[in-house]
């Protein structure tokens, strides 16, 4: 990937920030005797991260910011290792909600959609960035998080949910749940999130 001359002296100046904290990857950096980089050479010359530096770091040695500045702490569930601590500043929390966002557009969501949001709250980034992301769009959100699937489907009929977020092997599982149910036979609740042309707007008129 050839940088710009904008793209390379923005890595040199994050180098440049790294090398004067005690981080994790400031001290990778003196260790390999980097101090920044001027050209496309020495940035192809800069070692690759691994899952394994993302472990090593733990807990906190990916910070590079001093602790005043943290305001949120999210985490990978370690289900493989040992979990990857991500500290947030405000801007990283802003940022994140932006992206989210981004993805509910890509899907046809707007602020006209009520979005009821079904995964995990919690250390994990899911749940509340999905959240954070739909309040910046500016739609409803309804942070409903996993389980009790009864109230899912009483909050998705009274509060007339139009998008929800869930995970594929959830959505599998719900389908096949609705079509077992008398009261919400006529209501397709799964992928809307991921296919602007299925919209959930269209359980309710079925469902009439």
């Amino acid at each position: 990937m050839k940088l710009t001359d904008l793209q390379l002296s923005q890595v040199d100046a994050q180098i440049k920030r790294l090398i004067q904290t005690d981080s994790y990857y400031g001290r990778i950096y003196k260790e390999a005797g980097i101090t920044g980089v001027s050209s496309q050479e020495e940035f192809e010359q800069l070692p690759f991260s691994s899952k394994a530096d993302l472990r090593n770091a733990y807990p906190l040695g990916i910070q590079a910011v001093p602790d005043e500045e943290v305001v949120r702490i999210h985490s990978s569930s370690g289900t493989t290792g040992k979990p990857v601590i991500i500290p947030y500043t405000a801007k990283d929390v802003d940022d994140w909600a932006i992206m989210f966002a981004r993805c509910y557009e890509t899907a046809g969501i707007t602020n006209k959609d009520h979005i009821q949001i079904t995964a995990g709250y919690g250390l994990w980034t899911a749940g509340i960035g999905f959240q954070a992301g739909c309040e910046k769009l500016g739609a409803m959100a309804i942070p409903m998080g996993p389980g009790n699937t009864d109230k899912q489907i009483q909050m998705m009929m009274d509060l007339k949910s139009t998008g929800q977020y869930r995970f594929l092997r959830r959505i599998v599982w719900w389908n096949g749940f609705c079509l077992r149910q008398q009261s919400v036979a006529d209501h397709r609740t799964c992928s809307c999130c991921y296919n602007p042309d299925v919209r959930c707007r269209k359980w309710y008129r079925e469902s009439e």
